[in-house]
């Protein structure tokens, strides 16, 4: 599998993993959110609307293609463009092959920065 997608933990990862192990994968979506999003003529409120309209959008060909492939949406965020899937191991490769799809990842525990 092309590093270019996959995080080297992810590639790790599934170097490890059986087959048919499910794995928790973050899928970051390509966004299609124009320059104008940001401009001052839309309201804030405005503005986010549009972004999670986009999101939907641009999300909904990677959520037929998990659901497709026997995976499941756990969690998504409109704000970092991504998803949280329940996949097969070896149906990682089916994600990384989609133009939407930006990147592969495992998921991070945010830490606070002291």
């Amino acid at each position: 599998m092309p590093p270019t997608k996959v995080s080297p933990a992810l590639a790790d990862r599934l170097a490890h993993a059986a087959a048919d192990e499910w794995l928790e994968v973050v899928v970051a979506v390509r966004s299609t959110i124009p320059a104008g999003v940001t401009s001052q003529t839309a309201t804030r409120a405005e503005r986010v609307d549009i972004a999670r309209q986009l999101f939907a959008e641009d999300s909904e060909p990677v959520v037929r293609a998990i659901q497709s492939i026997g995976g499941q949406i756990t969690n998504s965020t409109w704000l970092g463009h991504a998803l949280a899937v329940h996949v097969r191991a070896d149906r990682v490769s089916d994600l990384q092959a989609l133009d939407a799809v930006l990147s592969l990842d495992l998921p991070q525990q945010l830490r606070p920065e002291l």
